[in-house]
């Protein structure tokens, strides 16, 4: 415990001493979940009058029996001229496979659902602040993984592979041919997180 409370404080002091010590941000919040931190600050001259109330932060924990917060998330919420601001830092659960990317999902609706319970129109609802929001950035360790078939069926499809044909995966070091955007498209075909998000199984209404 002391040595995440040194860790924790030795942290937040080089974050204030990076953006010039005070001298030009304001610190308007912080929250902390074992490893997690979450600080947000504000361009004094920027936002002067415009901060109306108060940040509010508060976490969810979802590792270990569900409780633990070696895995879970933090949010904060801030208001600035009448439009609501809110920023949500994530550690999603790890590892290969569908039993895995389920209990990501799972972390990730549970934080977005009692994490976020900030402000009054949440609190009255009960959580998922996210949707009252104006604007809500997700950020994060959220540890989705690139989905092996998918992508080695693109690239068989767009006959990218290099002249072995060998199987893409994690291990490898084959060459896949093609332009930058082309390598980069098929990538993005086989992302596990935006397979979710096409499918809405996860972060709807999120870009």
């Amino acid at each position: 415990v002391a040595g995440e409370e040194e860790s924790r404080v030795a942290w937040f002091n080089a974050v204030h001493a990076s953006l010039g010590g005070g001298q030009e941000f304001d610190e308007l919040c912080r929250e902390t979940l074992l490893q997690m931190r979450l600080q947000v600050f504000v361009r004094r001259r920027s936002a002067a009058g415009l901060v109306q109330g108060k940040c509010e932060s508060s976490y969810a924990a979802t590792g270990l029996l569900g409780v633990v917060g070696n895995k879970g998330g933090i949010a904060a919420r801030v208001m600035i001229h009448n439009t609501s601001i809110m920023f949500v830092a994530c550690h999603l659960a790890a590892h290969e496979g569908a039993e895995y990317r389920a209990h990501r999902l799972s972390n990730l609706r549970e934080i977005l659902s009692t994490a976020t319970a900030l402000g009054p129109l949440a609190v009255e609802l009960g959580g998922d602040g996210h949707l009252c929001s104006s604007y809500t950035f997700l950020m994060g360790d959220l540890n989705f993984r690139l989905h092996e078939s998918t992508l080695n069926a693109a690239l068989d499809e767009a006959g990218m592979k290099d002249a072995s044909g060998t199987a893409w995966d994690r291990t490898s070091a084959i060459a896949i041919r093609g332009t930058a955007s082309q390598r980069a498209a098929l990538f993005r075909a086989g992302d596990e997180l935006l397979q979710c998000m096409a499918t809405g199984s996860c972060l709807q209404g999120f870009a």
